[in-house]
């Protein structure tokens, strides 16, 4: 058991290494965020549009981040201050904090690798890839020719999604109001939800989920507090079910069952993704095979003859498709 436990482990790690190996090597140009407009303090998905702005940056793997404007960002203690221009060499990546942006726009445009801009709601260039000669008519003149730069087809971006087994378009908008940046949240909210899922996931439990989630976006509770949290509730059930329980634990699994799927929805919501959350695969497959052993434990106390073996069958299973799922994330 702890083998298997062990080789997911390092699978995981060897699954997301070269990604990591890659962008490192790469020359990623910095980007600077305009954060002047009122939309860039506004918030959506309980974060500064800014702030997720900047997230998205460091998601697509930017050099370093600046921002252009007055002061810090009110509430976010990780923004950067605000900076000289003449003090940032091009390429650049520029960008309007008041863009509500998903961070596979800003892969492709690194892919890219040459002047560009993306077509944006509201007037101007407001996003755009930058070589040194259009740097510095920016900052020379502080706007740019959208006939000077050619438009970067977004429909060359991949938009399948391992992560949720479904196709999840890519998207834009611009914020304006609270009240619009609410409605942005709920279609994020939407969007975050995985389309291959068994039934219970499908019908019973995104209900539940997006509720617990609006709950908590506006609070400083993290993924990794919701991943933690649902792992202790889970070891708690696992004691149901070695003291014989069972009811009780039965009912507290659907509280695992919808903390589950909370942590990544609020995580590709808030765009707030780390190292637990990207193994928490390992995490649920140790805490649902306490389970299996548990209740094999409990049913072999009172001598039922085929207990060990049903433990047995359900641990392998598990595995075999912990194994399967990794293995095919890692193609």
């Amino acid at each position: 058991h702890v083998f298997y436990i062990a080789l997911l482990s390092c699978l995981a790690w060897l699954k997301s290494h070269p990604q990591e190996a890659a962008r490192s090597e790469a020359a990623a140009p910095p980007v600077v965020v305009d954060v002047r407009g009122s939309g860039a303090h506004l918030r959506v998905g309980g974060t500064l549009v800014a702030s997720r702005l900047l997230r998205a940056a460091r998601i697509a793997g930017v050099g370093t981040a600046a921002v252009v404007g007055e002061g810090r960002l009110a509430r976010d203690p990780y923004a950067p201050d605000p900076v000289d221009l003449a003090h940032v060499a091009a390429p650049v990546l520029l960008a309007d904090g008041g863009l509500i942006l998903d961070p596979r726009i800003l892969d492709a445009m690194i892919a890219h690798g040459a002047p560009c801009r993306v077509e944006t709601p509201g007037e101007g260039v407001r996003l755009a890839f930058l070589d040194a000669p259009a740097w510095e008519v920016y900052r020379r003149d502080g706007r740019l020719d959208p006939a000077a730069l050619p438009l970067l087809d977004l429909s060359t971006i991949k938009t399948y999604s391992f992560e949720q087994r479904a196709e999840v378009p890519v998207y834009v908008e611009e914020a304006v109001s609270q009240g619009q940046c609410d409605a942005v949240t709920e279609r994020l909210l939407t969007a975050t939800q995985k389309k291959v899922v068994d039934l219970p996931s499908e019908y019973i439990d995104p209900p539940f989920e997006n509720a617990i989630t609006r709950a908590l976006v506006n609070t400083p509770i993290t993924p990794n507090h919701v991943t933690l949290f649902c792992a202790a509730v889970a070891a708690g059930i696992a004691v149901l079910f070695w003291e014989g329980w069972l009811w009780a634990g039965v009912a507290a699994t659907y509280l695992v069952e919808w903390l589950d799927g909370v942590d990544g929805k609020l995580a590709r919501l808030r765009l707030q993704f780390s190292e637990l959350g990207k193994n928490e695969s390992t995490v649920d497959y140790f805490c649902e095979n306490a389970w299996w052993v548990c209740l094999g434990a409990h049913f072999a106390s009172a001598h039922h003859a085929l207990a060990w073996w049903a433990m047995g069958v359900l641990v392998v299973s598990d595995t075999l498709d912990n194994l399967w799922f990794t293995f095919a994330g890692a193609k």
